[in-house]
């Protein structure tokens, strides 16, 4: 590692900062959109997610990527393939099986048979 003698650091160093003086606007629009944006849609997600059931969360949690892929879709004109349509169908209707009354009843009932048989 060879560094360039002390005389020569403030020139680089000054042309650094310059060169970065010609990126403030981009660089503001990146801290507008990571700090801003995210941190309101995080508090946003929270308010609403501690007035939510659990299974109600859970089915928002799991279809935040389908609703990704729908939106880039729709607003950047982003490929949706027949793969991304039926892992879709699959995650959908995988959450809502999950949070319906009747498939704990008979995830329950199962639960009951299956002790009933180990237990003899």
């Amino acid at each position: 590692l060879v560094l360039p003698p002390l005389s020569e650091w403030s020139s680089v160093i000054g042309a650094q900062i310059a060169g970065l003086a010609t990126k403030l606007p981009q660089l503001a629009g990146l801290v507008f959109i990571g700090v801003f944006s995210s941190a309101f849609v995080i508090a946003a997600q929270t308010m609403v997610v501690t007035k939510l059931s659990s299974s109600k969360t859970s089915l928002m949690f799991a279809t935040e990527p389908l609703f990704a892929a729908a939106i880039a879709w729709f607003l950047l004109g982003e490929g949706f393939g027949l793969n991304m349509v039926v892992g879709g169908a699959l995650a959908i209707t995988a959450c809502v099986t999950a949070s319906s009354n009747t498939f704990y009843s008979k995830l329950a009932g199962a639960g009951a048979a299956v002790k009933r048989l180990v237990t003899g």
